[in-house]
């Protein structure tokens, strides 16, 4: 999948890496014993780094290196959409990291013989969320069905519409030409066609980026006041449909994938039904934590493709959910059994 994004979300409170080429060196807390294990060099690159979807996979990634503890770890991307300065991100943390990058990035095609170069030298490259072409050299994908993801969505809202109901379903994006975003609406589509075929679907409508947004998704309820559900693959569309609620007053039946901060809090507030998650997170943890066992152990990078679970957030378990993003330490503790789990079944299923 090969894709831009085109929006421009609002920026996170996270440290970013500047809009100039820079890499930032991160020296992974070491626990008690890490003098004894043996030193690694790895590379977590990404696309975009005030974009909490990629910043996700990030997390994830400089995690398993801090558990390992004994890492210089390179972990970097531009802070707006650049390929071509990710691109350079990458061959500079591929100089460095003799033991592995994981690499995060929507524009497969530019990568490719640079990846090519990496892994001919015997440096492993993982790519993590949207793949390379053929022929790159990384043979390990580790990724969502975002078909999944955009299904299980829909399942969850579409359960709040009574039986023999009939209306619309007005499904928005804010990405109509990013691969996992256009899955995660066939996703939809697919399920509201197979669950409720007396349903009309409108869209998917495109809505823009963050500064038009919200002025879109405005457009948007007044053409369409009273569809009894509202979806979107993406979590800008959920946000701005929370401002809308609270401004008016006026609920609605509600949904939108991914974990920005503020559609979290429109669910936790009764203003969003239900997000999709990718748990993105996981992606990354089980990237680096293979190119760690690798490293240490011997252990076989497997190949092929794996796609990790994904979690409908609901006011049921939204409390969790903004707890672990609160902190680093949240995050590992809330995913330590889950990534566990995972990486046993990856290597089960693709070391054969």
């Amino acid at each position: 999948m090969v894709g831009k994004y085109t929006l421009k979300r609002k920026a996170l409170a996270l440290t970013a890496v500047s809009a100039t080429l820079l890499l930032t060196a991160v020296s992974a807390v070491q626990p008690a014993d890490a003098a004894a294990k043996k030193k690694l060099n790895l590379g977590m690159i990404y696309y975009q780094s005030n974009v909490q979807a990629f910043q996700a996979m990030a997390d994830g990634g400089n995690a398993a290196a801090n558990v390992y503890g004994n890492v210089k770890l390179v972990s970097a991307a531009p802070s707006n959409e650049d390929a071509a300065k990710e691109l350079q991100l990458f061959q500079s943390a591929a100089n460095v990291s003799k033991d592995g990058v994981v690499l995060q990035t929507l524009a497969g095609s530019t990568f490719l013989r640079a990846v090519q170069a990496v892994t001919k030298r015997g440096i492993p490259v993982i790519t993590i969320d949207a793949p390379l072409p053929e022929g790159s050299g990384s043979n390990l994908f580790i990724t969502n069905d975002n078909k999944t993801v955009g299904a299980d969505l829909a399942k969850a809202v579409l359960a709040k519409v009574p039986a023999g109901k009939t209306g619309e379903v007005v499904i928005t994006t804010n990405g109509a030409a990013v691969p996992p975003l256009q899955a995660r609406v066939a996703g939809m589509i697919e399920t509201i066609k197979a669950l409720r075929p007396d349903l009309t679907i409108v869209g998917p409508l495109s809505t823009g980026n963050s500064t038009a947004n919200l002025a879109s998704i405005q457009s948007v309820l007044n053409a369409h006041p009273d569809a009894v559900a509202y979806l979107s693959p993406d979590d800008q569309d959920a946000a701005s449909i929370a401002v809308v609620s609270k401004n008016t007053g006026k609920k609605y039946n509600a949904g939108g994938c991914d974990l920005e901060a503020a559609a979290l809090q429109g669910v936790k507030d009764g203003y969003i039904t239900a997000m999709g998650s990718p748990e993105h997170y996981i992606k990354g943890y089980l990237a680096m934590q293979i190119l760690i066992d690798h490293a240490t152990k011997g252990t076989k990078i497997p190949a092929g493709v794996w796609n990790t679970t994904d979690l409908v957030v609901t006011p049921a378990n939204v409390d969790a959910v903004i707890a672990r993003e609160k902190t680093a330490k949240a995050r590992t503790a809330y995913f330590k059994s889950k990534v566990a789990a995972e990486l046993k079944s990856l290597y089960s299923a693709l070391n054969k």
